[in-house]
């Protein structure tokens, strides 16, 4: 048998070239298919920090803004007074306040807030 009769049976498609085995997608396709909806996303799945995954820098600019924008609209009501909302801005400024909740917190504790009637 010679080279030619070889390419002769290649081309009348006698011998056909198998196919190279390899490792399969399936299971990894349905994996990214879960994490496309949120899930595999527990506590046992993540590496690294927390501050890796949602850096410090990035966590504080959420919160002051929208502790910002809370003191800003409480002032614009006029639920406080001027200065109430200067002391406000200079506590969250100082990372004093945890979320919106605890500066609301903070003013029925310390009832700095202003009577609508004066």
């Amino acid at each position: 048998m010679t080279r030619n009769d070889v390419r002769k049976l290649i081309n009348e498609e006698l011998i056909k070239e198998k196919q190279k085995r390899s490792n399969s997608r399936g299971r990894a396709r349905a994996v990214i298919k879960q994490k496309r909806k949120n899930r595999r996303k527990g506590k046992g799945s993540r590496k690294g920090k927390s501050t890796s995954r949602l850096p410090r820098k990035e966590s504080w600019i959420l919160k002051i803004r929208s502790q910002r924008k809370f003191i800003n609209e409480l002032k614009k009501q006029g639920n406080i007074l001027p200065k109430t909302y200067t002391m406000l801005r200079k506590k969250a400024k100082g990372g004093f306040f945890r979320s919106r909740r605890h500066i609301s917190l903070f003013i029925k504790e310390k009832n700095l807030e202003k009577e609508h009637g004066t």
